[in-house]
């Protein structure tokens, strides 16, 4: 089974663009790696979001994410932050469905004492793995 899905850019409110750029992308090809999900590439989201009068970046809530999913027809929105909270990354993650806005994985990761490259390499590709085994068991259910 494979869930059609977009990825929304990360909030990461303390990391710069080309950070959270890096941290969006990595967790895109994390998503791919787990052959879970048929993720749509941000270009491609971009192009058609702005076709329709929406702009992927400055969308921040379920609302405007649903409404972007159903332009990009894909069934699932993923959507998450990644927060420095004292010396801990937090990585907050949570898959939901455009049609029903329920959601239908989550991922909650921490990074204790970690530089954000290691939140990278190593918190990011557990979540991907987290939201895949929640998807997955969630669907059988």
């Amino acid at each position: 089974m494979s869930f059609r899905v977009a990825l929304l850019p990360l909030e990461c409110p303390d990391l710069p663009a080309s950070a959270i750029t890096a941290l969006t992308e990595t967790f895109r090809n994390e998503l791919l790696k787990t052959y879970a999900f048929d993720v749509m590439e941000r270009n491609r989201m971009d192009q058609i979001a702005e076709e329709q009068g929406f702009s992927v970046s400055a969308c921040t809530d379920v609302t405007c994410a649903i409404e972007i999913g159903r332009v990009l027809t894909v069934d699932h929105m993923v959507q998450g932050t990644v927060a420095k909270v004292g010396e801990t990354y937090s990585v907050n993650i949570r898959m939901f469905s455009v049609e029903t806005s329920r959601t239908s994985a989550t991922s909650t990761r921490y990074c204790e004492g970690c530089p954000v490259d290691r939140v990278m390499q190593l918190t990011l590709p557990q979540a991907a793995a987290d939201l895949a085994a929640d998807a997955l068991s969630r669907a059988r259910r």
